[in-house]
């Protein structure tokens, strides 16, 4: 009995066959060993303690030392081991049971088994000490394996949270050191049924992978790898992480390893490859980072959020876990013939996380996002089943509001050169901020060559609704551009300047012009102008109306302004002309945009004085998607009373009337001018 040992009980017999075979039997149990312990033995020889221990350390982690002897000792062998508990370098391994049968140096599937870690292990093993160089091989199975525990224990890894209920392993090698037998091992581990728990230190939230199966192998001269097959929220994942093997090197030596980690999901692609440091820890990682994919919307069930259906994409850069939260620097993200480069950062020691994006561009080109900025057409090739999946799955858009609550955010991009299709637009500029449920857009500017767009934009939580604003500046814009957006191969063409400002309280933006309030002052300058291009009523109902206001082409169309008033909803003209080179046509309107109607009165008004004018009044009734137009109740009485009186009219307006310009453009423009909102405008303004 010596210190380390509880209740050690030992047997051995020797039993002498005759012609030099004898027959060995060792039995060793006992209620604990602890090999550290053991050291203390050499005290009792050496009268230098500290000696002893170094030397007994050495011992322990040499690696060069032989572990199997030259030649087998004895000709038959029969080892019992029963420990209730061994400890090796302070590490606890309960209820181990090996038994071993040498036959002429030879062991063949001796059982064994052992808990460790909450873990049961059995297998068996063999050993052929006969040959020149020894050969090792086990098979163990592992249930309930806590394999971050495990990794903790022998300095591999910290708060690495893996669990895996069952586990098959193989392992082969051969030498007689423990460098040898390090440097020859091949192994295959294969698992089924885990859980991978990764958790932020700072918001402490958990993002769980389950894990299907997965296989680790391993052999000389090859990098390990990890082949692994589960899910995140139920979305089927698959991960290929692949570390060199640095075997041949000294363990105290090795403080970091080479790796790469591909992550599959559906089309989705996200490629790491860096530097693993050991033991393993996530604060501090930095790895090169690619994610590729077709189209940003294939991550909407593993976000559960509406993403924009752009792509394809690709995004790089450096991504690194810090001590506040992720960085991705050097970015240089890809969508269709678009590209930016910038920083991002997200900061989760800030309560909502904060999210900071600051990226250049040289080029976007708005085709790559068609599908973000214009309502997707309806198809029939989507099946019952795919909208009824479609609605299981609870995915939030961007903008909603519960999704916004969740973090801030400040985003700026800055970009040299705009395209839409050929058309340069110019130089763009775009800031973002979202704080406490507040969401704002200040400002969204773009200036090009043929004219220059700004627009800031507001929305706040107000109880179930959003309140919203929305200031808005066009100034010597072609429109056409706007046109060939919607419809690349139209040849409308024509010049817009606008100001308005508008604001409201709706449940959502899509029902926010039905209870908006504000102005919209607007002047068209039309070369040439399709019904329908554009989804917009003022745009629609001038191409309807045209046909009226230049009978087989008589005159022409210099412009169109007005300025109109909204009040929740309900829209009606300040000033209102349509001016052509024979006729300006003035007016009446009013649209309610909750119930999609309007009603106008428009009366053709002469430039010059006629004997013979049949400018007959014209009102406009219906639904703005349907729109009917008719003589104006009275106009034909008007225009008869004008018939018979202008030979009386006519003379004096030519005497004491100036003669209007054929083009009243100017006078369109004086419509678009700077208006301050009054008192029931001001509040909610960007």
């Amino acid at each position: 009995i010596h210190p380390g040992t509880k209740e050690l009980v030992t047997s051995i017999s020797i039993a002498d066959l005759g012609s030099q075979n004898e027959a060995l039997t060792v039995s060793v149990q006992g209620r604990q060993l602890d090999f550290d312990s053991l050291r203390n033995v050499f005290a009792i020889v050496s009268p230098d303690i500290e000696k002893a221990n170094q030397e007994a350390k050495q011992i322990t982690n040499n690696l060069d030392l032989a572990i199997f002897p030259t030649i087998a000792l004895t000709r038959s062998l029969s080892l019992k081991c029963n420990f209730k508990q061994l400890v090796i370098k302070g590490r606890k391994i309960d209820d181990v049971t090996f038994d071993a049968e040498i036959i002429n140096g030879v062991i063949t599937n001796a059982p064994f088994a052992a808990t460790f870690e909450n873990s049961s292990i059995r297998g068996h093993y063999s050993l052929d000490l006969s040959a020149d160089t020894p050969k090792v091989s086990a098979h163990l199975l592992t249930n309930s394996w806590d394999i971050g525990a495990t990794l903790e224990e022998v300095d591999l890894a910290r708060g690495f949270d893996l669990y895996i209920e069952n586990v098959i392993s193989d392992y082969e090698t051969s030498g007689r050191t423990l460098r040898e037998l390090v440097r020859n091992l091949v192994f295959s581990i294969k698992a089924r049924n885990g859980i991978y728990h990764y958790e932020d230190p700072n918001t402490k939230a958990i993002l769980p992978i389950s894990i299907h199966n997965a296989e680790l192998t391993g052999k000389p001269g090859s990098e390990v790898s990890v082949a692994l097959v589960g899910d995140i929220n139920a979305n089927p994942i698959s991960i290929l992480i692949k570390i060199d093997d640095r075997r041949d090197e000294s363990p105290e030596l090795v403080d970091n390893v080479s790796t790469s980690i591909e992550i599959h999901q559906g089309k989705t692609r996200w490629f790491l490859e860096g530097t693993l440091p050991i033991p393993y820890t996530m604060e501090g990682l930095t790895l090169n980072s690619s994610l590729t994919g077709e189209n940003l919307s294939d991550l909407n069930s593993l976000l559960e959020l509406k993403l924009p259906q752009v792509g394809p994409y690709g995004l790089k850069g450096i991504f690194q876990i810090v001590p506040e939260g992720y960085k991705l620097s050097n970015v240089e993200a890809e969508i269709g013939s678009s590209a930016l480069q910038g920083n991002l950062h997200v900061n989760t020691r800030t309560d909502p996380p904060e999210l900071l994006v600051d990226l250049q561009a040289k080029k976007i080109q708005l085709d790559d996002f068609r599908n973000v900025l214009t309502k997707p057409e309806e198809t029939s090739s989507q099946t019952d089943s795919d909208a009824a999946a479609e609605q299981e799955i609870d995915q939030k858009s961007l903008t909603d509001q519960t999704v916004i609550n969740n973090y801030n955010a400040k985003i700026s991009a800055e970009v040299k050169e705009v395209f839409s299709g050929a058309d340069y637009l110019g130089n763009g500029l775009l800031k973002i901020e979202q704080q406490q449920g507040k969401f704002k857009v200040s400002p969204l500017r773009v200036s090009m060559p043929s004219g220059d767009v700004s627009l800031d934009f507001s929305m706040e939580p107000h109880g179930n609704h959003r309140r919203y604003a929305i200031d808005t500046r066009i100034e010597e814009l072609d429109y056409g551009v706007v046109g060939r957006w919607f419809k690349p191969d139209t040849d409308m063409a024509g010049v817009i300047n606008a100001r308005s400002y508008l604001k409201g309280e709706s449940p959502d933006y899509q029902n926010f012009m039905s209870h908006a309030s504000g102005y919209i002052d607007v002047s068209l300058q039309p070369e040439k102008i399709r019904s329908g291009v554009i989804d917009l009523w003022a745009v629609n109902l001038l191409s309807f109306l045209v046909p009226f206001f230049t009978p087989n082409n008589e005159s022409k169309i210099n412009c169109a302004a007005g300025r109109f008033n909204i009040n929740e909803g309900i829209l009606n003209q300040d000033a209102l002309i349509v001016d052509t080179s024979r006729v300006q046509v003035k007016g009446t309107v009013e649209v309610d945009l909750k119930k999609g109607w309007i009603e106008a009165r428009l009366r053709p008004i002469p430039k010059r004085p006629q004997f013979v004018s049949l400018a007959t009044p014209i009102q406009v009734r219906g639904d703005l998607k349907n729109l009917k137009v008719g003589v104006a109740r009275g106009g034909l009485i008007n225009t008869m009373v004008r018939l018979v009186t202008s030979y009386i009219v006519v003379p004096i307006q030519w005497i004491i009337l100036d003669k209007k310009p054929e083009d009243g453009t100017e006078e369109c423009l004086q419509f678009v001018t700077e208006r301050i909102p009054d008192d029931s405008m001001s509040s909610g303004s960007p």
